[in-house]
């Protein structure tokens, strides 16, 4: 691109080429992904119930910890979030927490040379969990966030 044609930025070309680069970042993440449940996923790489386990880990005990996380920050910084932003906080610090895992854990355990297989596995059942685990919980701590929060 050149200056005179209305972009100022002498690197604007490299910027929109790093822009559309990183556009590209999540399907290929979903690729990794798709590429490894193919064939479904795999339970002679991880027992059903090692990943019941990391699922109910992910999916319920870590909401918990972050229950308790927003009541100590509450507790300890109560000046901290003013309203109305106090509760929109709170529940995006709960659903950051309550989220399946990931697809870059996937990518991260196949770059580091790691049982791919068996984090893809962990990853589909937390999928598979989500639409039921994520609506009770996430109900949950909003009917406790209009009460106690």
């Amino acid at each position: 691109v050149n200056p005179s044609e209305g972009d100022p930025a002498p690197l604007g070309w490299l910027a929109k080429g790093l822009d559309e680069l990183g556009s590209a970042a999540v399907p290929a993440n979903l690729i990794t992904l798709g590429v490894s449940l193919a064939d479904g996923p795999d339970f002679s790489a991880i027992s059903l119930g090692q990943c019941a386990a990391i699922t109910a880990a992910k999916m319920v005990l870590m909401p918990l910890v972050a229950v308790g996380v927003i009541l100590l920050d509450k507790a300890l910084f109560p000046a901290h979030i003013e309203a109305p932003y106090d509760q929109p906080y709170y529940l995006m610090t709960f659903v950051v927490a309550a989220t399946p895992t990931a697809n870059t854990v996937l990518v991260m355990c196949t770059l580091g040379g790691q049982d791919r297989s068996a984090m893809a596995t962990c990853i589909f059942a937390q999928y598979c969990a989500a639409p039921v685990v994520l609506t009770l919980t996430i109900s949950g701590f909003i009917a406790f966030m209009v009460e106690a929060l």
